[in-house]
């Protein structure tokens, strides 16, 4: 249906891009093993605990602290989004071969709409978020938002890490000296991790002033005007250079001309992520080997697979019938855990994840140690469109896909409502009324110009010029204006994981070890991916995959 159809119904557009760019060592070979770091004046928190530097710290208080941590507790934000990951992941592991996308760009999307969401949307969106608790206290979950999505940005390294990151005892001293000797001469890189959020509105359609403002402080959205309306080429081309630089040039061409032309307003969030790997896969042990989407026993397909051996955080979970492997960053703040269970199928990875809660997967990391193994694992570069639409319809959000229910009022400014006081000429219970005391419908007409939510009468210049001087009687509102509803909700996810370098680096992983590894992890059966974040416990990436190959 075109736009002038439509009548007084507005369509927003959602477009989530998101990618990861290479989390693997790029231009040389080299081994970096994880250093504990100094974390002396720099405070943390701990489940939201404020914890002193190590310097001003007693020693019982550091343990109290470690052990702290090894409860693995998430803020109610980082909770509620990885709990919108196991839903969401339920579902799409039905449809998908490889169900890959980013929790954190969804939330923000909708977190975002939140703020100018009213009645039976704001409703839902608060249940689909996870918020019911504390739907009185919103504000509270938009600042941890805000200082998570600031966390992630970071580069220091944490306060107190996973206690898996601050021992290493799989190695012997000759195998400290030789991965110190590495280090000094390839310096361990900082994760990039960066979310950008953007609001892209039809030129001549002002935003809200609170909600340009609240998505500024927690979500450091910008706005921009595009021209939908009269260039939808134009409006597409500005909002495609967008997603390519939000994404260092690896997402492009995310929204068509056609498609800009039915729409209003566009709502953007971007993840970019790179990390090199600590432990590097060598390229030249790379090489095809079946992976059995099925499980064993069924069909396999031969695909590209990276081999290793190395020391990595592992744990051997029994209660739930699986095993974890995490693969760190150099930037030591975030990991790649892979989670895969015994003797794993399509169907029983689909149960499994559907009932891997929050707190299941937290108990898994804090019970991980160092353990030498021998790794093997498929290379993938996993390329995603998905309109959510349906299944955030499944999960109960459905009054904001429908144009006659839908409710982000708050979002956009109204050119109305006009507020018609009932106070007339000659009907004064004080007698005539001084005609400078009326207001006028007039004086509530204010021009894009003005929309800061100070209403002037025409011409004027201050705040004191606000004709407002009678008493109070009850308004007549006029009707609002014209509805924004989500037409679709468009996620895009890039993800590739490799082993790229070059020869000739300091060190070899296959020189590390003077004895085989009694652990073989062999990735080749459905497994669970979760690219995770040390401090904010914030799932970057999340997803079941059944079939690696593209």
């Amino acid at each position: 249906m075109g736009r002038r159809e439509e009548g007084n119904a507005r369509r927003v557009l959602l477009l989530v891009c998101v990618v990861v760019l290479v989390p693997a060592v790029v231009g040389q070979q080299q081994i970096v093993r994880p250093q504990p770091p100094s974390y002396a004046g720099r405070g943390s928190t701990v489940a939201g605990v404020p914890v002193a530097p190590v310097a001003q710290q007693t020693a019982p208080a550091a343990a109290a602290a470690i052990q702290q941590w090894n409860v693995f507790r998430y803020n109610p934000a980082s909770a509620a989004v990885t709990e919108l990951a196991r839903l969401i992941g339920s579902i799409l592991g039905q449809q998908h071969k490889a169900a890959v996308f980013s929790p954190v760009s969804i939330a923000c999307a909708l977190s975002l709409m939140l703020i100018g969401a009213d009645s039976e949307t704001k409703n839902e969106l608060i249940r689909v978020l996870g918020f019911q608790q504390y739907r009185d206290h919103l504000h509270n979950i938009h600042q941890l938002y805000s200082e998570m999505l600031n966390d992630l940005a970071k580069t220091e390294f944490d306060r107190v890490p996973p206690v898996w990151r601050t021992s290493n005892p799989c190695y012997e001293d000759e195998d400290e000296e030789d991965a110190a000797a590495a280090a000094a001469e390839f310096p361990p890189q900082k994760d990039v991790i960066r979310v950008t959020n953007a609001v892209f509105v039809q030129e001549g359609f002002p935003l809200n002033a609170s909600f340009a403002y609240y998505s500024k402080r927690y979500y450091n959205s910008t706005a921009a005007n595009v021209p939908f309306g009269s260039n939808p080429a134009r409006a597409a081309a500005l909002i495609n250079a967008w997603a390519l630089r939000s994404t260092e040039g690896r997402i492009r061409d995310i929204l068509s001309e056609s498609v800009a032309a039915e729409a209003e307003m566009i709502v953007a969030s971007a993840l970019y992520f790179k990390g090199l790997w600590s432990e590097p896969f060598e390229q030249q042990a790379t090489e095809l080997k079946p992976f059995y989407p099925d499980g064993y026993g069924r069909e396999s397909k031969l695909v590209p697979t990276m081999s290793t051996v190395g020391c990595y955080p592992y744990y051997d979970a029994h209660e739930l019938d699986a095993k974890i492997v995490g693969l760190s960053y150099q930037g030591n703040k975030s990991a790649l855990y892979i989670i895969l269970p015994n003797n794993s199928t399509r169907q029983t990875m689909q149960e499994f994840q559907r009932r891997l809660t929050p707190a299941m997967i937290g108990e898994m990391v804090s019970k991980m140690a160092h353990r030498k193994m021998y790794l093997q694992m498929p290379k993938m570069h996993v390329t995603n469109t998905i309109n959510l639409r349906d299944v955030l319809q499944r999960l109960g959000l459905n009054t904001i896909f429908n144009r006659g229910q839908s409710d982000l009022s708050g979002m956009v400014a109204r050119s109305q409502p006009i507020e018609l006081f009932a106070t007339r000429f000659g009907e004064s219970a004080v007698g005539p009324a001084d005609p400078s005391s009326v207001i006028f419908p007039t004086d509530y007409y204010y021009s894009q110009e003005q929309s800061t939510g100070i209403r002037r009468g025409p011409g004027s210049s201050s705040s004191n010029s606000n004709n407002v001087n009678v008493a109070t009687p009850e308004p007549v509102r006029v009707a609002a204006g014209p509805q924004l509803h989500v037409s679709e909700f468009i996620h895009r996810v890039e993800l590739e994981i490799n082993e790229k370098g070059t020869e000739g680096g300091a060190i070899t992983t296959s020189t590390i070890f003077r004895a085989l590894p009694s652990i073989n992890f062999r990735i080749e059966t459905p497994f669970l991916l979760l690219i995770g974040h040390d401090a904010t416990r914030l799932p970057l990436f999340y997803g079941t995959i059944y079939d690696p190959t593209p």
